[in-house]
């Protein structure tokens, strides 16, 4: 069932860190944003263990319905880190 999958969100760039240099360099405008890959992963209960997606959590952890914290960005005087 749909609603049973484990489904990521991953957002990529379309060109490996390697290459992002020499398109820099090449590249005739000074400031241009890369594209992006923008798409929705579902994956069913036993792949997403077997990929380490998800982990197996204890008897007691499975009766918590609360999703897990994630983690917080720090901002320094309204910049990013």
């Amino acid at each position: 069932p749909k609603d049973k999958a484990i489904k990521r969100y991953i957002v990529r760039n379309i060109v490996n860190t390697a290459a992002i240099s020499d398109l820099k360099e090449a590249s005739v405008y000074d400031e241009y944003a890369l594209p992006k890959l923008y798409y929705k992963m579902y994956y069913c209960v036993g792949s997403a263990c077997h990929r380490r997606i998800v982990r197996s959590r204890s008897k007691t952890e499975m009766k918590n319905r609360q999703p897990p914290q994630r983690p917080r960005r720090r901002f320094n005087d309204g910049k990013k880190n």
